[in-house]
């Protein structure tokens, strides 16, 4: 798609209902599109597609649905990233509370300015904000690229006339930099060196959009061996193991935090105090979700059936080690022929050998050490004959892989009866319209049961937080009513039978 088709595809939508569903089913289109795309080309449309958001402002956004919220995250993005005061301005009020307004919030902080000395004034409440989005946002590259954007324009409106002021904001930052866990020592250089130019800021720009979730294509299928370490070893000698105990585990061998370089927990891993660090920030978080997840589903009519078990971007197989507990938990007794760990880190998926080893017989695990793009369907082909389920935790709402292609592997691939445990973050409309892309494609094609659907955004009623963490507590200030370190989710679990 380019943005001249965009714009005569939306045209051709006059009423609401036509263009909410041409977002609906063309979403991985346009992400691409504005995510994908070389950033010069698209910024010589500019200004198209600045139109294409006045258009639909003024004449279809009178009633607002989770389609064209998820355009409007897009729209916002982009604006941000072009520094489109005006346009950042109008869409800020459209937006619903989370990590894209407060970014575009922080935005106008330094865009829409009276005087020279805004630029300092307001430092401590835009860096404040982007905290605030850093937490909820699950790419810090873009809050990397927010912080960039916010010192180039001042840097731009400053050196000339008044280069004091601009002192001023350097040494303010050089002096925080402990404090902004997405300030990276790259744009530190930068900012010191006053090599922040437009060709730098196109270089976050794309980062922002590539995220760099990609691996090596010539890894394939393999069974590798438990890894061998201190971890391992305290690991192997526990006398009772569970995963609450990989959670203590991974306190004891890490008592500093680490959480700046944990990228918010979407990077590929590639160090152990990094596997230990998102253990600890999203271990909890992680079985609360899936035990949640895994009631929904009525395993004892399962008894004794075969099956395999496929978990997508497993990381070190947290979703699987929860299963498996689960399992013996309540005493559910279903025949596993096969588990399948697809991951594109080596370092992540061989410490998942290692908490299943406690588990289940490893001679069972099948391993991919690939990202989602490079998944070859020979790689992941299953017998039509057992049941598959499927573990898909904080992985659907990556932009970073094609969802399309995605879903057409696994439709031909999974032939059979096919159960999917799908959960993420509640974090925008737009990345949620991803699950929901995936759930409907199936749902719409095939017979299908939804066992549950949850939402739990941030505005939401009270559903848990870390004030529960078995381990340690990070909540600053809890009551009845909930905390600011309450936890999102956005959650499908449903079984669907593709015909073979």
């Amino acid at each position: 798609m380019t943005i001249d088709e965009l714009i005569n595809k939306i045209n051709e939508a006059h009423q609401l209902d036509e263009l909410s569903n041409f977002v609906s089913e063309e979403l991985e289109s346009i992400n691409i599109l504005f995510n994908g795309s070389n950033y010069e080309v698209l910024k010589n449309s500019k200004f198209k597609i600045s139109d294409i958001f006045y258009d639909i402002k003024s004449s279809r956004l009178k009633q607002s649905t989770g389609e064209l919220k998820a355009l409007l995250n897009i729209f916002a993005d982009f604006f941000e990233r072009c520094r489109f005061c005006a346009e950042l301005q109008a869409i800020f009020y459209l937006l619903d509370e989370g990590p894209v307004k407060n970014r575009v919030k922080a935005s106008l902080l330094y865009l829409r300015i009276n005087d020279v000395s805004e630029y300092v004034n307001n430092f401590e409440e835009i860096i404040e904000i982007l905290n605030c989005s850093y937490e909820e946002e699950d790419f810090s590259a873009k809050i990397t690229l927010s912080l960039a954007n916010y010192y180039y324009t001042a840097q731009e409106y400053l050196k000339i006339n008044f280069s004091e002021i601009l002192i001023s904001l350097k040494e303010k930052l050089i002096l925080s930099k402990t404090a902004i866990p997405f300030f990276t020592d790259e744009l530190l250089d930068h900012i010191i060196n006053d090599s922040l130019t437009e060709s730098v800021i196109s270089e976050y720009i794309a980062k922002a959009d590539n995220f760099d979730y990609i691996c090596d294509e010539t890894n394939s299928q393999q069974n590798l061996l438990i890894e061998s370490s201190e971890y391992s070893e305290r690991y192997l000698s526990l006398k009772q193991v569970g995963f609450d105990q990989i959670i203590h585990l991974s306190y004891d061998l890490l008592p500093e935090n680490k959480y700046s370089e944990l990228g918010r927990g979407t990077s590929i891993i590639d160090n152990e105090d990094i596997l230990l660090q998102y253990v600890k920030s999203y271990g909890k978080m992680h079985k609360c979700k899936l035990v949640d997840s895994f009631d929904s589903i009525d395993f004892n009519k399962y008894k004794n059936l075969n099956f395999d078990i496929v978990d997508w971007g497993c990381g070190q197989a947290l979703a699987s080690t929860v299963l498996f507990e689960y399992f013996n938990n309540n005493n559910i007794k279903i025949n596993v022929e096969s588990l399948l760990l697809i991951e594109p880190s080596e370092i992540a998926i061989k410490r998942g050998i290692l908490h299943l080893s406690q588990f289940i017989d490893i001679r069972f695990v099948k391993t991919i050490i690939k990202d989602f793009d490079s998944i070859c369907e020979e790689d992941i082909y299953t017998s039509p004959e057992r049941i598959k389920l499927h573990l898909l935790s904080n992985v659907l709402d990556i932009p970073t892989f094609n969802l399309r292609d995605f879903i057409a592997k696994i439709k031909k691939t999974q032939k059979g009866q096919n159960i999917f445990v799908c959960i993420s973050p509640f974090i925008d409309e737009n990345k949620s319209m991803r699950l929901d892309a995936f759930y409907k494609n199936f749902n719409d094609n095939y017979e299908t049961q939804t066992l549950s659907t949850r939402v739990n955004r941030k505005e939401d009623e009270y559903w848990n937080c870390s004030k529960f963490e078995t381990y340690k507590s990070f909540c600053d200030i809890h009551s009845q009513y909930g905390c600011n370190k309450k936890w999102t989710r956005y959650e499908k679990v449903f079984i669907t039978n593709l015909i073979y």
